[in-house]
C-alpha cells in the first residue's frame, strides 16, 4: 500500500488573511526500474488493455504486478503453484 502523508498548506485569502488547508498527498515516487522480456503476444495484449483502459503500458504492468504480489502474499506458495499449473495447461493446449 502506498503511504499517505498529511501535509499542511498555507495560502493567502482576501484581505491578507491566511488560512491553513489540510490535504492528503500520496507518496507515489517511482525510484527504481525493472526490465522484463515478454512474448510479442503478451506485449500486444498489455498494449490493448492499456488502450481500452486509457492508461499507459507502464501503469497497466504496475497494476498487474501489484495485484500479483498481493495475491502471492495472501496465498503464498499455493498461489504460485496454481499460476504455474495454469500456465502449463495453456502452453500444452
Amino acid at each position: 500500500m502506498v503511504p499517505i502523508e498529511d501535509c499542511l498548506v498555507k495560502r493567502r485569502v482576501c484581505e491578507g488573511r491566511s488560512c491553513t488547508l489540510e490535504y492528503k498527498l500520496a507518496a507515489m515516487t517511482k525510484d527504481d526500474r525493472i526490465g522484463v522480456r515478454v512474448s510479442v503476444e503478451l506485449k500486444k495484449a498489455l498494449i490493448q488493455i492499456a488502450k481500452s483502459e486509457d492508461r499507459s503500458l507502464a501503469q497497466v504492468c504496475e497494476i498487474f504486478l501489484k495485484e500479483g504480489a498481493l495475491s502471492y502474499r495472501e496465498g503464498g506458495a499455493k498461489f504460485f503453484q496454481r499460476m504455474l499449473a495454469r500456465h502449463k495447461r495453456q502452453v500444452g493446449e
